[in-house]
């Protein structure tokens, strides 16, 4: 799975941009879907739960490959994520589950 996200967190509320492939024998299938989110936050801990999922026109949305790469938070409304988030070495934001990193931002956070 290649893939890139886009997080955004306010007063309880975020949203994620999700675009990118699978391949699997051959066969592509394409992400590309936003998922509007709650959230609770306690220090950096983030527990986030799906309200609203949006599948833009080429998403293969009933795709069992992409429901099997993705946790439930990403693939329907009422799914939960929780992760931490810290600041890395260079002052960009480091998504974590379980203390496996899985996003590395490109930048310093905003906020």
């Amino acid at each position: 799975m290649d893939s890139k996200y886009a997080f955004s967190f306010m007063d309880g509320r975020g949203d994620v941009f999700i675009i990118g492939i699978i391949v699997n024998s051959g066969v592509k299938y394409i992400i590309n879907r936003q998922i509007t989110f709650t959230y609770q936050k306690k220090l950096n801990h983030y527990l986030m739960k799906n309200t609203h999922l949006d599948f833009f026109n080429d998403d293969d949305q009933n795709s069992s490959e992409i429901n099997r790469h993705l946790p439930d938070f990403f693939t329907r409304k009422g799914g939960e994520l929780a992760m931490n988030v810290t600041e890395g070495a260079f002052g960009n934001p480091v998504f974590t589950v379980t203390d496996t990193p899985v996003f590395l931002c490109d930048g310093p956070s905003d906020g």
